[in-house]
């Protein structure tokens, strides 16, 4: 296996100076050690085949992919007959001691695992885990389809070692390797110059100068300053899988202070003929500012199918331009961070900064910035808020006091701790501006700004409601306050809340459902059947605005329907049972109906679901039945065996006898019930237009009367019989009707009459 190996140089010094100096003048100063024909120091001593190394490694080939800077690694069986990697380091020379602690406690499936280390005749050494698939710089070139597949394990990989403080600081192809011939799984090895930083020390920490640099994969600020930070991993990568891609180092040919000044003035070649997605990943990757540079979030979403927004190219050094109207200012970034300091507005509107950014940085983006000049010229406030962000997506949300939020975690914590400093930037439209620009949320980016758009059409101008539902659409996982001290992860857990504190559950709901938190904690959270929910408390929240301790109580019995009805003495979580106490007694009966005058029965009927606003509402809202009516109707739905009322009517029959033309005649029809319930229905006549009225068409009532009245106004001689049907829910009965008409006897004074005609 003879891997290509690229140059390493002891490094000595790189001045701030030189950032300011002619590229022609840049020169690299290298150690007064001798450099062979690949670049390489001189080799150590060789180890030969068959060799034992401290007593137990038999060597079985090496040097793998020959010496580097640092010494040899060799092929070896252990005591135990397992095949190892031992690297044996140049003498003088070992990793840093905190490094190699750590790296003994690291289990990964794609980190090659440190087994032992020790001293042998003068020379430190390292026992890995052998990687029989060899190193990726042995499986050059990749296509796009490999990178993809192989990208995943280099991310995990990295992102385990920078969150234990470990900063590889050599990431490039002769240090990643295949666990198996079978080139599935990669792992990350050799961790020879890496650094130790603290968790809190991190992104950034200044270390020693190196030792050894692999320079055509070293950071500018590994360089020029030696600060070392996850960042300075990530634009190794880039350049590594640049390499992987072409088969070369993307520097092949260079002289090393070539290569120095691509690095220092942000120069690193990304040749034509790579796709665009691929080409975004890199020159997100290889960004001589590690502030702008993309790191673990970025690259996760890329790969994940999001498009990270890209580095602005903002100056480099020696390449800077102060703005006129801010001179401190001289980067696009540092613009954008400072709109607030002068006045942005009218400068914005006039044009400057539009012909700043065209003359001196990006003339697209110019375009751009004309196009916002042109959309927002009646509203410049809210132009400069997307001006902000269009000129640096990484800027952070500024609030009015000064604090600047670095991403949504900082958000969801102010609007948790205080969301009064946001409602301005809710107004015009600033928050979603900064998420959208940053892509803050990664592939949920999109969906997120689905949610808030939403959210805005839900609740418009209420800006709290807005602002209270923005947090948990941020921080969906997030419980919910119902009451001091009492916390639900999930609306079933009211129970057990209530079931402690009582009262001020219900206090704390009806609080929650009327300023609309509770209903977009569930939109937001998205619990099994949240949609449902959602329409009830929305339906729940218009019901009873007049009535809000009802509303409390539904949504209780809505979401916890065990929690039993009260009433008296009684415990109620069937309608049935309670229908059966209602009808047991005439007291009971008047409690029911004052429940039901009340409300409290159709809350918690549609709390719990027993019975359906479709069904219930047409009949309690109905305006020509009593209440009492309506009670018996419950009761005959709950309880369809239940006794229906006895009845009876009188008289059976009516009869008006004979009229005369003209005539006017009234009898009483008394409906009255026989033992318990309240009986109710309707009357119907047989055929109407033969004289007939009624005072009533509606039987409600333990008794009710019905005037009958007959005019016999306009009808023929002759003999009539009509006939009543009373319907009730206790059945039906006839009454039938009988009358004769005759003519008006004629006087003188019709005769008087006919003749004065």
């Amino acid at each position: 296996m003879n891997a290509p190996v690229t140059r390493r140089f002891p490094l000595i010094a790189v001045t701030r100076r030189w950032l300011d100096a002619p590229a022609a003048a840049v020169t690299l100063r290298y150690a007064e050690a001798a450099v062979d024909e690949r670049g390489l120091p001189p080799p150590g001593e060789a180890i030969g085949r068959g060799a034992l190394i401290l007593e137990g490694y038999r060597v079985e080939e090496g040097p793998l992919g020959g010496s580097t800077g640092e010494g040899e690694v060799y092929r070896c069986t252990a005591p135990d007959g397992e095949t190892v990697a031992v690297k044996l380091y140049r003498r003088s020379m070992e990793p840093k001691k905190r490094v190699l602690a750590e790296l003994r406690g690291l289990a990964h499936p794609h980190i090659v695992r440190l087994l032992a280390v020790g001293n042998w005749e003068g020379r430190f050494f390292e026992v890995m885990e052998h990687c029989s698939g060899g190193a990726l710089s042995d499986a050059v070139p990749l296509d796009e389809a490999g990178l993809h597949r192989y990208l995943p394990q280099l991310l995990a990989g990295l992102d385990y070692c920078h969150r234990r403080g470990i900063i590889h600081r050599d990431i490039k192809p002769n240090n990643l390797f295949f666990a198996t011939p079978a080139r599935a799984q990669v792992k990350l090895g050799d961790f020879g110059i890496s650094s130790y930083v603290e968790q809190s020390e991190l992104p950034v920490r200044v270390t020693q100068t190196a030792a050894q640099l692999t320079l055509d994969y070293a950071a500018p600020e590994l360089l020029d300053g030696h600060q070392v930070s996850t960042k300075t991993d990530f634009y190794a990568l880039g350049l590594t899988l640049l390499h992987l891609l072409l088969g070369r180092s993307p520097f092949a040919g260079l002289s090393p202070n070539d290569i120095l000044v691509a690095h220092l003035r942000g120069r690193a070649p990304i040749p034509e003929g790579i796709s665009g997605r691929i080409r975004n990943l890199l020159r997100g990757l290889i960004h001589y500012d590690p502030r702008s540079r993309w790191g673990i979030r970025e690259v996760r979403d890329w790969a994940e199918g999001a498009d990270p927004p890209l580095p602005r190219q903002t100056a480099a050094p020696g390449a800077r331009q102060a703005y006129p109207g801010f001179p401190a200012a001289t980067t696009l970034c540092e613009l954008a961070a400072n709109l607030h300091a002068f006045d942005a507005e009218r400068q914005f509107l006039r044009g400057d900064i539009r012909r700043w950014v065209f003359d001196h940085f990006d003339g697209e983006l110019g375009e751009r910035i004309e196009a916002l000049e042109q959309a927002y010229a009646r509203r410049p406030e809210q132009g400069l808020v997307r001006l902000r962000w269009l000129l640096d997506p990484r800027q952070p949300l500024r609030l009015e006091d000064g604090t600047l939020l670095e991403g949504i975690p900082a958000l969801a914590a102010q609007l948790a701790r205080d969301p009064e400093p946001l409602y301005s930037l809710w107004d015009n439209a600033a928050i979603e501006t900064w998420i959208e620009a940053g892509k803050l949320a990664g592939v949920r980016t999109k969906p997120l700004l689905q949610k808030i758009r939403r959210i805005r059409e839900r609740l418009g101008t209420n800006r709290r409601a807005a602002l209270s539902a923005l947090l948990f659409t941020l921080a969906p996982s997030r419980p919910l306050r119902i009451a001091h001290n009492q916390l639900i992860r999930h609306p079933s857990e009211l129970g057990t809340a209530f079931a402690k504190v009582g009262r001020p559950v219900l206090i704390g709901l009806k609080k929650l459902l009327f300023d609309r938190t509770l209903e977009e904690w569930i939109r937001a959270a998205e619990f099994d059947q949240w949609a449902s929910m959602a329409r009830f408390l929305e339906r729940t929240r218009k019901d009873y605005f007049e009535k809000p301790a009802l509303g409390a109580y539904c949504v209780l019995w809505y979401f916890v329907p065990r929690i039993p009805f009260p009433v008296e003495d009684q415990r109620f979580t069937r309608a049935r049972d309670l229908a059966h106490w209602i009808a047991a007694s005439e007291r009971n009966t008047k409690r029911g109906l004052h429940l039901l005058e009340k409300g409290w029965l159709r809350a918690w009927l549609v709390g719990t679901r027993q019975m359906d606003r479709a069904r219930l509402d047409p009949l309690l809202l109905t305006l020509d039945m009593s209440d009492a009516a309506k009670l018996e109707a419950l009761l005959a739905l709950w309880l369809p065996e239940l006794e229906r009322p006895q009845w009876e009517v009188h008289p059976r029959s009516l009869v008006f006898g004979t009229l005369k033309e003209g005539e006017r005649r009234e009898r009483t029809l008394q409906i009255y019930a026989l033992g318990r319930g309240h009986l109710f229905g309707h009357i119907e006549l047989e055929r109407y237009g033969e004289g007939i009225g009624l005072s009533a068409f509606r039987i409600d009532g333990r008794v009710t009367e019905i005037k009958v009245t007959l005019d016999a106004v306009g009808l023929a001689e002759g003999r009539y019989q009509n006939r009543l049907t009373l319907h009730t829910k206790a059945g039906e009965r006839e009454v039938a009707v009988f009358y004769n008409i005759k003519p008006r006897e004629q006087g003188i004074g019709d005769w008087l009459d006919r003749l004065l005609e």
